[in-house]
């Protein structure tokens, strides 16, 4: 169980507030081989699962949910593909019920599977619960805590710009790159969420938070629109949906022109507004008063 627990990229920070919602993290976890060429196969296995599950979410019978594989080691099997299908849910009963509802919708992905992953475990993944007072997404997720001593002044407001340079490595490849793994979500993106919802989820009031995203560096390729990024990486990007939501929250996004490169305003989301440079941004911000938080891959 710890082992698993420690191969997920999932991090609930603490935070001091009161218990909202009572939601426990569950997930179904396959231990499946690695193999080059059943790439295409979890990818499509991922997307089928999180469309189904989409649409429960939709619906109001799903409060949060995560499906995502990569590759992992564990000590019984050195060399797997951990596929793992994560999701918050009220009780036990209604993670199964979830669980019975995609595994319905999608028989097929359930028998490949199967088929390659000769290992399976649905799992509560312990006792603390969560939620997610504004930005939905799992990784987004702030812990209830007990007994606080010390609260923000809600009064307040909250005006922070980020330092963004984060972006998701290709496997395997350490220090400085300038390649970018275009199938996985860029977590720097949940972390901001993360920010937005320990400020919420402490009693402050949404509208006053104010945070801007000064976006320079690599981290430029995640706000490329689905035909510009399936162009240059011939997969869809990974990080509209969660970019789409933060923007719905109103976290502004301001692009580094000299990072642009070639680059057109075109290629862009709708909302990814274009700056002479982050340097100047972080800078004017800051002498607004802006308090600095830097998000960055950890080299």
């Amino acid at each position: 169980m710890k082992k698993l627990l420690f191969s997920i990229p999932f991090f609930l920070l603490l935070i001091s507030t009161p218990a909202k919602c009572q939601y426990f993290t569950f997930g179904t976890g396959f231990k499946c081989s690695v193999d080059s060429t059943l790439e295409d196969s979890y990818t499509n296995a991922k997307k089928q699962i999180a469309a189904t599950l989409a649409d429960l979410q939709a619906n109001g019978e799903l409060y949060s949910y995560d499906v995502d594989y990569h590759k992992d080691k564990f000590d019984d099997a050195p060399d797997s593909t951990h596929f793992m299908v994560m999701m918050y849910a009220l009780e036990e009963t209604e993670f199964k019920t979830t669980t019975n509802a995609w595994e319905k919708e999608n028989p097929e992905v359930l028998k490949f599977l199967t088929g390659v992953c000769p290992s399976r475990s649905d799992e509560k993944f312990g006792e603390r619960t969560s939620f997610l007072p504004i930005i939905r997404h799992p990784y987004a997720a702030v812990d209830n805590i007990e007994h606080i001593d010390v609260m923000p002044d809600p009064s307040l407001e909250y005006n922070i710009v980020i330092d963004y340079t984060s972006f998701v490595k290709p496997e395997g490849v350490e220090g400085h790159t300038h390649e970018i793994d275009p199938k996985s979500l860029n977590f720097g993106l949940a972390e901001i969420g993360r920010l937005m919802n320990l400020h919420a989820g402490a009693g402050i009031p949404k509208e006053n938070i104010n945070i801007v995203v000064a976006v320079h560096g690599m981290a430029s390729e995640s706000f490329l629109n689905n035909e510009a990024y399936l162009e240059e990486h011939k997969t869809d990007n990974p990080n509209i949906a969660l970019l789409e939501e933060l923007n719905d929250a109103g976290v502004k996004f301001l692009m580094c022109g000299q990072s642009l490169g070639s680059t057109k305003k075109s290629e862009l989301l709708p909302f990814a507004n274009i700056t002479f440079t982050a340097q100047t941004t972080l800078s004017e911000y800051q002498s607004k008063g802006y308090a600095l938080k830097v998000i960055k891959n950890n080299d």
